[in-house]
């Protein structure tokens, strides 16, 4: 998924995040949900490992965005819908994973 512009529209991952969490309203269920479990998402520090880092500077991938669609119970018209508002927002990698952290955590 393209993540280029992310921080070109976005003066940092807490805003970026900020955004995606307000937009949960906006796109309804199931995906507000989802969206909604971002709230304690924070940026990685700078002594923070390398894959945080890493993960919160680039896109989500379609595979990672999929297991969160199916942990979900989405459609597979909720799926593609899905792809379509991450890719807009736009989540990175790290987002998608603290999202099926949550997710576990709630479970549980």
């Amino acid at each position: 998924m393209n993540f280029e512009r992310a921080f070109s529209v976005f003066d940092s991952y807490e805003a970026l995040t900020r955004h995606a969490v307000s937009m949960a309203t906006e796109v309804g269920e199931p995906y507000g949900a989802l969206l909604e479990l971002l709230k304690d998402c924070y940026e990685a520090s700078e002594a923070a490992n390398d894959v945080l880092g890493r993960q919160q500077n680039v896109g989500a991938t379609y595979k990672s965005l999929a297991f969160a669609a199916h942990r979900s119970g989405m459609s597979t018209t909720e799926r593609v819908r899905w792809y379509r508002i991450a890719e807009s927002i736009p989540l990175s990698q790290r987002h998608i994973g603290h999202i099926l952290s949550r997710m576990v955590q709630q479970a549980a």
